[in-house]
């Protein structure tokens, strides 16, 4: 359920960014400087940015938005929700092969 409820939300934000991004911005002041510092770290570091924003603190909202006024391509954002999923897949099945192999219940 809060996988659900965290790509709705990245994805509304993405997408708010791609199509309101100057009178969003002048309504909320306190993201005109995060933005500006997401914007620059976007233009340093794209690509492990997408991969590990949900990473950063007090900025995930943020960087989502700033996705979107950007101008990145969906097909690259969504590629960390693909990410996203392997990963809690490939978490999972690791918990579940050291709970077989051990005998151990983790509860």
């Amino acid at each position: 359920m809060a996988f659900l409820g965290t790509f709705i939300g990245d994805q509304m934000f993405f997408y708010l960014g791609r199509s309101r991004v100057a009178g969003f911005l002048e309504a909320r002041p306190g993201w005109r400087a995060k933005s500006d510092k997401v914007f620059c770290l976007l233009h340093k570091h794209q690509i492990p940015l997408v991969l590990g924003f949900r990473y950063l603190y007090g900025l995930r909202s943020v960087t989502a938005f700033v996705f979107g006024a950007s101008g990145l391509s969906p097909l690259v954002f969504h590629i960390e929700l693909y990410r996203c999923v392997a990963l809690g897949r490939d978490n999972r099945l690791f918990g579940l092969s050291i709970r077989h192999r051990t005998g151990t219940d983790f509860q």
